[in-house]
């Protein structure tokens, strides 16, 4: 039975008002273990209606959300803060409010989702978005920055790691552009700086 249920939760082909898959998504949130919550994620993309995504995002608010899982809600968050086209997006026009602020909500209950697993995300931030690294991917800091991630602020010390070459900014514009980007999360979080610490 519950196999029937996935199958219908995460087929392939999305439909923009199917009520069956979106019931079928609830009803696993209540009763689907960590892969349950890995099947689902992956539902998690632009073009799905919105009501599958809503669907997911109160699912894996009850679902242990694990490593593939945290991957996948950062992979859709990414996607969705470079603007990749989503459903209601492609229909033209200016987004209604309603929709505006039902896609706000979506991304509340991602971040939850995130902040609930905090020590996944972290890894995944790490591991795939270089966080720590002067190369660290820019939705990194942002998501970093808009979540109040503290506990990345020892990640964040790129200067202690990294000296600053001399004349930076004329010689590696890149490199000193990231460290700029690095040190205003830093500020944003407001981490200590090595001085403070002493």
């Amino acid at each position: 039975m519950r196999q029937l249920v996935l199958r219908i939760a995460t087929r392939s082909r999305p439909v923009l008002f199917d009520t069956t898959q979106t019931q079928a998504i609830r009803f696993l949130g209540q009763t689907g273990d960590s892969e349950t919550a890995d099947r689902l994620a992956g539902l998690l993309r632009p073009y799905r209606g919105l009501a599958v995504r809503e669907a997911v995002a109160d699912s894996l608010a009850r679902l242990p959300c694990l490593a593939e899982c945290i991957r996948a809600v950062l992979d859709y968050r990414e996607r969705m803060w470079r603007g990749e086209p989503s459903v209601e997006t492609l229909l033209g026009g200016e987004i209604p409010n309603e929709i505006a602020e039902q896609k706000q909500e979506l991304d509340r209950k991602l971040d939850r989702v995130l902040l609930n697993h905090r020590q996944e995300m972290l890894m995944a931030l790490i591991h795939t978005y270089g966080l720590g690294e002067m190369a660290v991917a820019p939705f990194a800091l942002h998501l970093t920055g808009q979540l109040k991630l503290t506990e990345a602020c020892g990640l964040l010390r790129i200067d202690e790691r990294f000296r600053p070459a001399p004349d930076e900014q004329t010689l590696f514009p890149r490199i000193a552009e990231e460290r700029i980007q690095i040190n205003a999360t830093r500020k944003e979080l407001n981490c200590e700086t090595p001085q403070d610490t002493r």
